[in-house]
């Protein structure tokens, strides 16, 4: 053997026991492994780090620099105990494993740099670099399944035991290349438990995976809640990605979950064959209004590494759900549909002694189940006025059941002077879990009003000043003169004779001023009532409208006079989803009356949603004021 290679093998001795040495120092195990050395473009592969100890250090912020090109999420880190039974004793590891989840955007072979980890205050990195090779789709060659993984169900470093359902099956095994991993039947339906039983189905969608949609009512009254819960059935190891919640038009929705997607798999029946089942989400819903309303599809991107990673989306079953009203029969005055749940209304009133025309905060506080209502019915009187109110919600979920509270908080301007009783204020409302309506009310009390200081006090009865008696005597004389006859009083020819005539003229002029005024009356009133001035009254009342139900209202009402006056059609009688075709049909522009049907729809939801920011109120209004000016303009132009 030659010098050289003598040397060289002195060295390579010399480096192994250095390191040997210094990982018996450090008393520390790093082991960097990557789930597939040629994957394709786009796959998703892993790498873990394994880091054991055999003393008491923390380990923390394990780290993996990628070169250009390759992605990562993560790490997933998770603890790792091990047992060594050896000669009479027992020997504990500790450590941690944590896992990257990398894909590649590029073809080519990469280097990843050893990952580290910091242990004990110093950080350590492990021994070797990792090797990666990217091909590009459908070049990947075939693989066989590693031999702790004969059920190629994807898991990265052949361990049965990182998902529960290579667990359960951990000493099951195909009968033949084709057969599913879970493929066992259910014999008794009480061992899976109350959760297992309670999701078991007769068949499934899919002979892999699928999802599903499942409420806890399909036949409610609007504004009744309805629970649904999202879930996923599957029976092979699988990725979920790109999920797509319904839009739910019809429905207010509450989400119910704080973590979706994280509660616990539970083992269940589909057609009579063990399946794993679990909930991605779970949400509150509320029906705006009556009628057959679907749901719509929850859908999800699955990657299936059973199947050699194909991906495939997955939607669930669309739900029909049954709104009614609540029944007319016993309906309490001043009731408005939707105003659906279990509530309580409580008032305060302060002060309770103020001066004539100043104001009293009574602040309403609305509590219950169901969706907060955004009115209430309050007390009319005269000498009372009742300002715009502010609203300030809180929300909490009892049980499953969404609820929490509303508070309005009035400024209330009160004219009259004396003892004021404000009344009462009330919530009328249908109860669905008792199928009966009940009214929420508060007394508010009454309030003592004073005159303010200075000011002018009405005249008490007996109290007007008297009359001088000598206010029309002549003045008294201050020089002597002569005697003069005060001059004669008596009424000349001319006078009476006009005064005689007065009677007819004032009849005749009577009678031409009344026509005068009665034809010039009719003419205002014909001209109010022209679909013109209505409409742009409604308008100039539009713009002066700020709370979001308010505007709603409002511009319902101006969007169908504006109708009425450029096209003659009453549109309150037409159904809105038929509107455009009829106004079309009168001559208006096709895209006007979309827009004009759109308008009305989304008009009809606005109050039973939750408060609006004042932008969107305003934004709102902007876009009706505009849609009526278009239709004001066509009439003044010549209605088709």
């Amino acid at each position: 053997m030659s010098r050289a290679a003598l040397r060289l093998a002195g060295l390579l001795v010399a480096w192994f026991a250095c390191m040997s040495q210094a990982l018996a120092q450090s008393g520390v195990e790093l082991h960097a492994a990557v789930s597939s050395e040629i994957v394709e473009v786009g796959e998703i592969f892993v790498v873990e780090l394994t880091a054991m100890t055999s003393e008491q250090q923390p380990f923390s912020d394990p780290l993996l620099r990628l070169p250009a090109g390759l992605s990562a999420n993560g790490p997933t880190v998770g603890s790792r105990t091990m047992v060594q039974m050896a000669g009479g004793g027992t020997s504990f590891r500790r450590g941690i494993s944590a896992k990257w989840r990398l894909s590649a955007s590029t073809v080519g072979r990469f280097t990843i740099p050893p990952p580290s980890v910091r242990v004990g205050g110093r950080t350590v990195t492990a021994d070797a670099a990792l090797r990666v090779s990217v091909v590009g789709s459908g070049q990947k060659p075939p693989t066989k399944a590693k031999p702790l993984d004969p059920f190629g169900l994807g898991s990265p470093f052949g361990s049965p035991f990182d998902d529960p359902l290579n667990e359960f099956l951990k000493d099951a095994a195909p009968k033949r290349e084709a057969d599913l991993i879970v493929d066992e039947p259910v014999l008794d339906l009480e061992a899976l438990g109350p959760a297992g039983k309670a999701l078991a189905l007769t068949r499934g969608d899919d002979p892999y995976l699928f999802l599903r949609v499942v409420p806890d009512k399909t036949r409610v009254v609007v504004g009744e809640q309805i629970t649904l819960r999202f879930l996923e059935y599957y029976r092979v190891t699988n990725e979920r990605f790109d999920e797509r919640e319904p839009k739910l038009p019809d429905f207010l929705k509450v989400p119910l979950d704080d973590e979706p997607g994280q509660s616990q798999r539970a083992t269940t029946s589909v057609g009579g064959r063990l399946w794993f089942a679990q909930e991605l989400d779970r949400i509150a819903v509320f029906p705006l209004r009556a009628g057959t309303l679907q749901t719509g599809a929850v859908s999800a991107q699955f990657r299936i590494p059973y199947l050699k990673n194909q991906t495939a989306r997955r939607s669930s079953n669309d739900l029909v759900i049954e709104v009614r009203e609540p029944p007319s029969e016993g309906r309490p005055a001043g009731y408005r549909v939707g105003d659906t749940g279990r509530f309580t209304v409580a008032a305060t009133v302060a002060p309770r002694a103020t001066l004539a025309g100043e104001t009293v905060s009574v602040s309403i506080k609305v509590e219950g189940r169901g969706v907060m209502p955004n009115q209430l019915k309050l007390p009319e009187r005269t000498g009372v006025e009742w300002l715009t109110p502010e609203k300030h919600d809180t929300q909490d979920m009892q049980a499953g059941r969404v609820g929490g509270s509303r508070t309005f908080g009035y400024a209330v301007r009160v004219l009259e002077r004396g003892e004021v009783d404000l009344g009462w204020v009330e919530l009328p409302h249908y109860d669905p879990e008792a199928r009966e309506y009940k009214v929420a009310r508060a007394a508010l009390g009454t309030v003592r009003v004073t005159a303010k200081q200075g000011a002018e006090e009405p005249p008490r009865p007996g109290t007007a000043p008297e009359e001088d008696p000598f206010a029309t005597l002549p003045r008294p004389r201050t020089t002597l003169q002569a005697f003069e006859r005060a001059p004669s009083r008596a009424p000349s020819p001319g006078w009476l004779l006009g005064l005689a005539l007065a009677p007819a003229a004032l009849v005749l002029s009577g009678r031409a001023l009344t026509r005068g005024v009665r034809a010039l009356g009719e003419r205002r009133r014909a001209r109010q009532q022209e679909p013109t001035a209505i409409a742009g009254s409604a308008r100039d009342e539009l713009r002066a409208k700020e709370d979001p139900a308010a505007i709603a209202a409002s511009a319902e009402r101006a969007i169908h006079l504006a109708l009425e006056a450029a096209t003659g059609l009453r549109s309150r009688g037409v159904l809105v989803a038929e509107l455009a075709r009829e106004l079309s049909a009168r001559g208006l522009d096709a895209q006007l009356a979309s827009r004009a049907q759109a308008s009305l729809e989304a008009l009809e939801a606005v109050r039973f949603l939750p408060v609006s920011a004042p932008g969107d109120a305003a934004r709102l209004r902007a876009d009706v004021l505009g849609l009526i000016d278009e239709l004001l303009l066509i009439e003044r132009k010549g209605a088709p």
